[in-house]
């Protein structure tokens, strides 16, 4: 028999073989799953401007670094899409300001300049719909992702005295809350350890529209790394 003919008989059988196997690979993307994520956040600076007594403070805040965590539920399907409705939750230690310009009621100002420390906590949480692109390159998949949805913030100063002297304005304990609308960008690597887990390795951008209640202000951006169990039903 020729060569050629066996070793087309061959690769034949071969791939008659791998089709029941590849199929099921393939289907264990279909259906519900469940993630939970560990999210370690870097902010970026806040253009704040806040109400303190009868005063305006303006300045760039700086939170702390910290761990957050989020939860989603969502559907899996042929070829590459993911759609989830995910509940995340940060909260970071307020850090200081780089430098602030206070307005009184009276119509003067003052300036301070350098870093000035401030502490008080800025609690975030986001309720968002996620879409998600992921690429079928073998063991290690790349994936894109794009999220759209709600921000909950609750940003409270500890009291404190900003300032010295004749230049000072004391705080009593200024606190802004509101919802705003959110979004945020993802990217990373997922790698299945299973036909029904995975974990991925990724990268998020969050941020959301400026947090405004009465004439205070205050926005809003976060680099997050993620670190995220996948569980399929």
């Amino acid at each position: 028999m020729d060569t050629s003919i066996r070793r087309g008989r061959l690769a034949a059988v071969l791939v008659a073989a791998l089709l029941p196997t590849a199929a099921m690979a393939q289907s264990g993307t279909n259906g519900f799953y469940t993630s939970l994520s560990m999210l370690y956040t870097v902010p970026m600076d806040s253009d704040l401007s806040v109400k303190v007594g009868s005063a305006t403070l303006q300045a760039d805040l700086e939170a702390g670094r910290s761990i957050g965590i989020a939860a989603s539920l969502g559907y899996g399907a042929d070829p590459g899409l993911r759609g989830e409705v995910e509940l995340g939750y940060r909260n970071a230690s307020l850090r200081r300001f780089d430098g602030f310009t206070v307005s009184r009621g009276d119509g003067s100002e003052f300036e301070v300049e350098g870093k000035v420390p401030v502490t008080g906590d800025w609690e975030t949480m986001h309720l968002m719909v996620n879409g998600f692109l992921v690429f079928d390159a073998g063991t290690l998949r790349p994936y894109l992702g794009f999220g759209v949805g709600l921000a909950r913030h609750e940003l409270s100063f500890d009291e404190q005295t900003f300032g010295s002297g004749a230049n000072s304005v004391e705080n009593r304990g200024a606190s802004l809350s509101g919802t705003v609308l959110a979004y945020q960008g993802m990217t990373g690597i997922s790698r299945p350890t299973s036909e029904n887990a995975e974990w991925r390795l990724g990268y998020r951008y969050i941020a959301a529209e400026d947090l405004k209640v009465g004439g205070a202000r205050a926005s809003y951006g976060a680099h997050n790394f993620e670190l995220r169990v996948v569980i399929r039903f």
